[in-house]
């Protein structure tokens, strides 16, 4: 009798923690979608139309080398991985479609996720999330780095081989 009074009481401590655990998700997630949508106001006010960048993809994943992404005109014209093989499409996107994988990445409510944009242009510049701390080989990071705004050069944003 007193066993299955025990388990009751701490079946209901278990409940109320979870409760509690939510709200806080719900108060992070919050803060986390309102820390992007600054950043993403920052940089919709001052997004050049052409830019090169150089961005890092770290995962459990077999296309994790750098890559260097050039954009003119708002669009995708080269993605290229430090080992000079095209980049995969999930990761041949402008600053807009990176916003887009952290709004996703926020969505999935990570149990811990540091976000990091650029102050003088809001674009993520380190996004590391891992989205089951109990889990192994679930995390993954993005960063943005070495942005040059106004131009279409390829020479732009040198890559080196990991």
């Amino acid at each position: 009798m007193l066993s299955r009074w025990v388990g009751s009481l701490l079946a209901m401590g278990i409940g109320a923690a979870s409760l509690g655990c939510s709200g806080d998700d719900d108060d992070a997630s919050a803060g986390r979608r309102e820390t992007l949508e600054r950043a993403q106001q920052t940089w919709q006010e001052k997004a050049p139309e052409s830019y090169v960048f150089a961005q890092s993809y770290s995962c459990f994943c077999p296309d994790s080398l750098p890559a260097r992404i050039v954009v003119v005109n708002g669009q995708v014209v080269s993605a290229v991985l430090s080992d000079g093989s095209p980049a995969p499409e999930r990761r041949a996107l402008t600053i807009d479609g990176y916003f887009d994988v952290v709004s996703k990445w926020i969505d999935r409510n990570p149990d811990k996720l540091e976000m990091a944009y650029d102050k003088n242009w809001g674009f993520p510049a380190q996004i590391d999330a891992d989205f089951d701390t109990r889990s192994i080989d679930d995390e993954q990071s993005l960063s943005i780095s070495c942005f040059v705004p106004g131009t279409d050069e390829q020479s732009a944003c040198p890559l080196q081989q990991r």
